[in-house]
């Protein structure tokens, strides 16, 4: 019964160190039970943001389609950059939405398929600038290294292999512009491959692949800007 225990506990003879070790232990127990409760609500709200990123993907991608088709009636500069954006947006937020925990395990693999393919049509639609302006139609390096680094972690894509087919395709090309776009996609999947690996050490192949890369597209940024 609770009167006896308060009987109990009031024939102690408890120190002021005890009493204050106590209440220590006391405090310490509910902040480690209010840090749970904050771990909890931060992670409702990190899901809460994924499936958001997923609800932004998908309007992303309808709206990338839609401008896409319309490129086969007009087909100017303007309209391909505004494709690219919603498509590299779309792959972005499914790339998010994955790191969220969002996306079902069974839905992973349609999921990655469909972003590769953005990706995948958004350098190709920068290819096709008639008038590339160097400064502003390059693609976001940081965003495209976060999307091939999801694409790893989710599937085990083969980003390596897309490396190294990128830079054959690169280095058959005569023309300036498609040969950096090019350049700058396959820097991209080795240094993301590279990141993968975490302690392990990169192959030197790769890595000196990956600095000859960056050299050559050194060389034809001025060309470009000029």
């Amino acid at each position: 019964p609770i009167s006896e225990l308060a009987g109990n506990m009031s024939q102690l003879e408890v120190d002021d160190a005890t009493a204050n070790a106590v209440l220590a232990e006391v405090l310490q127990g509910q902040e480690n039970a209010n840090d749970e409760t904050a771990k909890e609500r931060e992670e409702r709200a990190a899901k809460t943001e994924a499936r958001g990123k997923a609800l932004e993907a998908l309007r992303n991608a309808q709206m990338a389609a839609r401008l896409d088709a319309q490129l086969q009636q007009e087909k100017n500069d303007v309209r391909i950059r505004v494709a690219i954006k919603y498509y590299e947006r779309a792959a972005h937020d499914f790339a998010r939405a994955i790191d969220g925990g969002a996306i079902r395990e069974d839905h992973l693999s349609n999921t990655t398929a469909a972003m590769t393919a953005y990706i995948d049509r958004a350098r190709a639609l920068r290819l096709q600038l008639k008038e590339p302006v160097f400064e502003n139609d390059g693609a976001d390096g940081e965003q495209r290294r976060a999307i091939f680094s999801t694409l790893i972690a989710a599937t085990n894509a083969p980003i390596l292999a897309r490396g190294v087919q990128t830079r054959k395709l690169a280095l058959a090309t005569d023309q300036d512009w498609s040969r950096f776009v090019l350049l700058a996609d396959c820097a991209d999947s080795f240094m993301s491959y590279i990141k993968s690996l975490k302690d392990q050490k990169p192959p030197e192949a790769i890595l000196r692949a990956l600095q000859e890369v960056l050299k050559q597209m050194e060389l034809l940024a001025p060309k470009l800007r000029g």
